[in-house]
C-alpha cells in the first residue's frame, strides 16, 4: 500500500474515492509534490526510484512513434524487452501513451461529411483552383483530429530504444549521432 496524508483529499484519490468539489477545489501541486517527496523513502524499489527521478529532474527520455502500425507492434515489444534487460521493471518504466485532440471536430472534417457537404474555396488569383478549405486554411487545418502515440523510457536505455526505433545498432547509432 502507497504512503499518504490520512484524512486528505490525496488520500481519497489514492484510494480512487470520489471527492466533494470542495475537496477537489482544496488539492493542489503542492499536494502532489509532497507526496512525491515522501514516497522516495518509500520501503517500494519502484515508488522510491520513480520519485526520486521526478524530484531530481531525471526525467523519462519520449519518442513520438511515427511508424508505420504494422511495424509498430514488433518495435514496442523489442523495446519493452531492452528495458527490461537493462534491469528495469518494464510494467513501470516503459510507459505507452496515446494522446489525441478533437477539438471543434463535430464542426467540420473533410473525411466526415458527405462530398455534397464538404467546402471548397478559390485558390490562387491568375489560375484559380477549386481546393477543399482544409488544403488552404490554416485555422480549418487547425480543427482537424490528430493522434499522438509516444512511448516514455528511462535516459538510461534511450541508445538502446533510439536504435530499435531507427533500427540500427545501438554502436552505429551513436556514431550517426556524433558524425563518427
Amino acid at each position: 500500500e502507497v504512503w499518504c496524508a490520512p484524512g486528505t483529499p490525496f488520500e481519497k484519490v489514492l484510494r480512487r474515492e470520489p471527492l466533494s468539489l470542495s475537496e477537489h477545489l482544496e488539492m493542489d501541486d503542492s499536494d502532489v509534490l509532497f507526496h512525491i517527496k515522501q514516497w522516495q523513502r518509500s520501503s517500494d524499489p519502484v515508488l522510491s526510484d520513480l520519485s526520486r527521478r521526478f524530484t531530481g529532474r531525471r526525467l523519462f527520455k519520449a519518442i513520438d512513434l511515427d511508424m508505420p502500425e504494422t511495424e509498430r507492434a514488433s518495435f514496442l515489444s523489442a523495446a519493452r524487452d531492452e528495458v527490461a534487460r537493462a534491469g528495469y521493471e518494464a510494467e513501470y518504466y516503459f510507459i505507452e501513451d496515446h494522446a489525441g485532440d478533437v477539438p471543434y471536430y463535430n464542426y467540420y472534417t473533410p473525411e466526415g461529411t458527405e462530398p455534397k457537404a464538404r467546402i471548397y474555396v478559390e485558390d490562387g488569383y491568375a489560375h484559380p483552383v477549386m481546393r477543399e478549405i482544409s488544403e488552404v486554411s490554416e485555422a480549418v487545418r487547425g480543427l482537424k483530429r490528430y493522434q499522438l502515440n509516444r512511448v516514455c523510457f528511462p535516459p538510461e536505455v534511450k541508445e538502446q530504444v533510439y536504435a530499435l526505433y531507427h533500427n540500427v545498432a545501438p554502436s552505429e547509432h551513436t556514431a550517426a549521432q556524433t558524425g563518427d
